[in-house]
């Protein structure tokens, strides 16, 4: 039967009144209100950082791109033949092969071979990749070469 003070005096097994595990099943559940929004919180800057971390990756693959327009290889050039500096033999040797004309001297930013050492076993001369510090003359250097190319 319940008492005069209606379900305040009605007990658990346990021994404790209903109110004392009522009030200890709010600190509970405001202790997982509060230790789900800290999580909440984590995940959202977790996200932050996923959405700038993909805008660096995608900026950085921009700038690779970009730093990557003005170079041009160069095949079939016996090894060695430059010397020492390979950026000053083409600045010589270039407009004399394609017999291009150029506006401004043809510069370039580095120039070196690629692939293994020279002293490694192959049977081809290693392609040379030079960067031209001029945009404009990589196009006429691409047209050059296109015009001379035996696959026309």
């Amino acid at each position: 039967m319940i008492g005069r003070h209606g379900f305040s005096d009605l007990r658990i097994g346990c021994g404790g009144p209903l109110h004392t595990y009522r009030h200890r099943l709010q600190e509970k559940m405001t202790g997982l209100d509060h230790h789900l929004s800290l999580e909440e919180d984590r995940l959202k800057q977790q996200l932050d950082k996923d959405q700038e971390l993909q805008y660096l990756k995608d900026k950085l693959t921009d700038q690779e791109d970009r730093s990557h327009k003005d170079n041009v290889r160069f095949f079939g050039i016996p090894e060695q033949v430059e010397g020492a500096d390979a950026s000053t033999f083409h600045k010589d040797s270039l407009p004399v092969f394609t017999g291009l004309t150029f506006f401004h001297p043809l510069e370039f930013q580095l120039a070196h071979r690629m692939g293994p050492p020279k002293n490694a076993p192959r049977w081809r001369s290693r392609p040379i990749i030079a960067c031209v510090v001029q945009h404009k003359q990589v196009h006429q250097l691409l047209n050059a070469a296109q015009s001379h190319s035996p696959y026309d």
